[in-house]
Order: C-alpha cells, then structure tokens, then sequence
C-alpha cells in the first residue's frame, strides 16, 4: 500500500500520526511524507520568536536558515526512526497567504 501523509511543517507527521505511519512502516507499506512550510519563516524572527515587522533583516535570515536546517534534520532522524524515508520538504509561506485571504 501507499501511503501519503500530508503536514503544515517539521514534528506535525510524528505529533499527528506517529503511530500511524509506524504501523504501515512495519506492515512494509511505502510512505511519503510532504512537508508544506518551515515553521519557521512565518514568525519572520529567529530564536523561535514572532514578529509582526514584514521589515527584512539579512542577519534574522542567516539565523533562520540554521533553525531550518536543524529542524529539517531532526525531522529526518524521527522519520527514520518510525520507517519513513521518503521526505519532501517545502517552503511555502503559509501563514502570509492566510493572513492575506483573511483581511482581503
């Protein structure tokens, strides 16, 4: 079986359906895994901080990038551990289009 597990950024998979994708992992199904946005660059702030400036500071960059990064990497070292190998991470800024929808 193919599996497809669809989630908003990095530790939603394992938070949401850990034990699911366990299971097909053990059953020897095939899972995907698509990772639709940081869960960083929305906060538009490093150190895990918000910030409602839209204003673009090259260093907060250069520091979420590393966050993203390391996210990234754990996420695949939990993936691997329940038996999803098979990861695609994008960088869609989700929470920029809703608030756009929201006050259109």
């Amino acid at each position: 079986m193919k599996i497809l597990v669809i989630v908003s950024h990095p530790d939603d998979e394992i938070l949401g359906m850990g034990g699911t994708i366990l299971k097909h992992s053990q059953k020897g199904d095939k899972i995907k895994i698509i990772f639709l946005a940081t869960g960083i660059t929305s906060r538009r702030k490093s150190n895990y901080e918000n910030s409602s400036s839209y204003k673009k500071i090259d260093s907060e960059y250069s520091k979420m990038e590393k966050e993203i990064k390391k996210l990234r990497s754990n996420a695949k070292k939990a993936c691997n551990i329940i038996g999803a190998k098979n990861l695609t991470f994008y960088n869609f800024q989700i929470m920029k289009w809703i608030l756009f929808l929201y006050y259109k």
